[in-house]
C-alpha cells in the first residue's frame, strides 16, 4: 500500500513539473511576442526608395533609420583596416557606449567613433595585427589617436576619435550629416537600423532580408 501512495506521489509530482515546464515556456513565448527586436541590415548595393519601402510590409515594423556607408581604409600608426564607414545618426541609433568625449567637433575632419572590437581588425604590412596591449592603449588613449581615412577613390581625410562603443562592437561609425558632406559622391544609404514588434514577426523579417540578400546583425539586449 505504501509502495503505490509513493508510486502515486511521484506521478502527480512528475505531472506537475510537466504542467510548470509547459506554463514557463508558454509565459516565455508570451512575453517574446509583447516586445520590440532591433537589429542592422545591410546590402551590397545602394537601397533605393522602393527598396525601403518594401520594408513597411514587414508586419510589426516600428521604424527603420537609414544610415549612409561609404567603403574606406583606416591608417593608424603604421596599421590599416578596410572596413565600411557608417554614418548614423548619433541621437537616435541604438548605440551603446564605452566611453565619448563631452563635446563633438564637427568639420573637414571627420569625427570618428570605433567600436571597441574595431582596433582588433587593424594590420600592418605584413598582415600581423596589433598586440592586445597595443589595442588596450589605443583605447585608453583614443582622444589622442590621429586617423587618416582613404575612400574609395583614393582621396585621403584627417579622422579623429571621439568614442569608442561596447556595441556594435565592431562598427566604424560617424555622424550621417557629416559623413554626408565630407564625402559626398562616395557616401550612399545601403543599410540602416529595423525594429520589428513581436518574436515571429523579426523572424519572418529576417528570413526575407537573408532570402533577398541582406546581411543582418543581431544587437545584444
Amino acid at each position: 500500500m505504501r509502495e503505490r501512495n509513493r508510486y502515486r506521489d511521484i506521478v502527480v509530482i512528475g505531472a506537475a513539473l510537466l504542467l510548470f515546464v509547459y506554463a514557463k515556456g508558454r509565459f516565455d513565448f508570451w512575453q517574446s511576442e509583447q516586445r520590440s527586436y532591433g537589429f542592422l541590415v545591410w546590402s551590397q548595393s545602394k537601397l533605393t526608395q522602393a527598396v525601403v519601402g518594401e520594408f513597411a510590409n514587414f508586419l510589426g515594423i516600428r521604424q527603420f533609420l537609414p544610415s549612409a556607408s561609404a567603403d574606406v581604409t583606416l591608417k593608424l600608426e603604421g596599421y590599416s583596416l578596410e572596413t565600411e564607414l557608417k554614418g548614423v545618426c548619433l541621437d537616435e541609433f541604438p548605440l551603446r557606449w564605452k566611453d565619448a568625449e563631452d563635446t563633438v567637433r564637427l568639420g573637414d575632419t571627420a569625427a570618428l567613433f570605433l567600436g571597441k572590437d574595431s582596433f582588433a581588425a587593424f594590420s600592418d604590412q605584413n598582415g600581423y595585427g596589433p598586440t592586445k596591449g597595443q589595442v588596450e592603449a589605443w583605447i585608453a588613449g583614443y582622444p589622442k589617436l590621429r586617423i587618416t581615412v582613404v575612400d574609395e577613390m583614393g582621396k585621403e581625410r584627417p579622422g579623429k576619435v571621439f568614442g569608442i562603443l561596447e556595441e556594435p562592437e565592431g562598427i566604424v561609425c560617424m555622424d550621417k550629416g557629416q559623413m554626408e558632406q565630407v564625402f559626398g559622391s562616395v557616401c550612399r544609404v545601403r543599410g540602416g537600423y529595423l525594429e520589428i514588434y513581436g518574436y515571429r514577426n523579426t523572424q519572418a523579417a529576417k528570413e526575407a532580408l537573408l532570402g533577398a540578400g541582406f546581411s543582418v546583425e543581431e544587437l545584444q539586449r
